[in-house]
């Protein structure tokens, strides 16, 4: 009769080989997570990868047919840093967009006392942004922290007597939640102004790398231009 002592060698290998495979399986696992991480950091932060926007996050389609256009920007006006300004429009994904520098924010703030009225700038540059693309878009969405009632009243006065922009609805991103009632609604343009802040401001070369991208310069003078137009039409 064999003793069972005789089966321990056996019974001993193959729980090491079964704690081997376990091990390779958690190995396994541990270069999945790290690979699905890196790869949403490269979606979200890089934008190397373009995936359709009616994938990411299952948009759900609030346009009832209308060519809507949202329009954003990737950091607030005050903060100490580059800031992306830039519009898409849903379902054809067209995209137009800037870079407002640093020194350009200082320049603008020390000059025409900009930091009392941010949303001055903002307007302004959403006009240059649409002004050559009214025919692409019904409703314009505004996203974004600055005042949004301003920006609007703003935008307004620039495009004064202009029938086809008066045509244009008008909303703020907030409005557009309470009305679907989706209050987790996200901006269309979140990704693509993130883009702008990070390559407009680069050589044409450099910018190309990864979505191309369709930059609007705007100058200081240009500001300046439109500053001026707002307040003499505010008198």
């Amino acid at each position: 009769m064999i003793h069972p002592s005789a089966f321990s060698p056996i019974f001993h290998n193959f729980s090491c080989v079964f704690e081997s495979h376990r091990n390779i399986n958690r190995l396994l696992s541990w270069f999945k997570n790290l690979f699905v991480s890196i790869l949403v950091k490269l979606i979200f932060a890089e934008n190397k990868f373009y995936i359709p926007s009616n994938t990411i996050f299952c948009m759900k389609d609030y346009t009832n047919g209308r060519k809507v256009m949202h329009i954003d920007t990737s950091h607030k006006l005050y903060e100490r840093n580059d800031t992306g300004i830039a519009y898409k429009i849903i379902k054809t994904k067209e995209h137009k967009g800037t870079g407002i520098s640093l020194k350009l924010k200082k320049e603008l703030e020390r000059k025409l006392g900009a930091d009392y009225d941010r949303a001055r700038i903002y307007a302004i540059v959403i006009y240059f942004l649409i002004k050559d693309s009214l025919n692409l878009f019904d409703d314009l969405i505004i996203c974004g922290d600055e005042d949004y009632r301003s920006v609007k009243e703003y935008l307004y006065l620039l495009f004064q007597d202009n029938k086809i922009f008066n045509d244009k609805t008008i909303k703020s991103i907030s409005e557009l939640r309470l009305e679907t009632g989706d209050k987790k609604l996200r901006s269309y343009a979140d990704d693509i102004s993130y883009s702008y802040m990070r390559r407009a401001l680069k050589s044409i070369i450099r910018r190309q790398k990864g979505t191309p991208l369709n930059v609007v310069k705007i100058t200081y003078e240009m500001f300046y231009e439109k500053w001026i137009e707002i307040e003499e039409k505010l008198k």
